[in-house]
C-alpha cells in the first residue's frame, strides 16, 4: 500500500450522501442554538457599541440564521468572508 492507493473500502455513492447528511448535522443545530436563543450568548459582546445600527441580539439571530444558509449555498460552514 502507498500513500497514493485508494482505500481499501470506499464509500458508495448513497454512503457518501448519508456521511455528507450526518456530518451538517451539528452546525445545523449550533446555527438553530444562536438563531434561536432569546438571550445574547456573549453578555460581553451585548454590551458593546451597536457599529451597523442593530441590537446584538438581533445581530446574533442573523449570524444564526447565515450560518445555516452559508453551509447549503457553500457547503461549508465557513463565514462568507473567509478563504480556504
Amino acid at each position: 500500500m502507498t500513500p497514493c492507493s485508494p482505500p481499501a473500502r470506499a464509500l458508495t455513492g448513497f454512503g457518501k450522501l448519508g456521511y455528507i447528511v450526518l456530518a451538517t448535522i451539528p452546525q445545523t443545530l449550533g446555527g438553530l442554538l444562536v438563531a434561536l436563543a432569546g438571550h445574547v450568548l456573549y453578555p460581553a459582546y451585548g454590551s458593546g457599541p451597536q457599529l451597523v445600527g442593530v441590537d446584538a441580539l438581533t445581530d446574533q439571530q442573523i449570524a444564526g440564521s447565515e450560518h445555516r444558509a452559508g453551509e447549503q449555498d457553500r457547503g461549508s460552514s465557513r463565514p462568507s468572508g473567509w478563504s480556504s
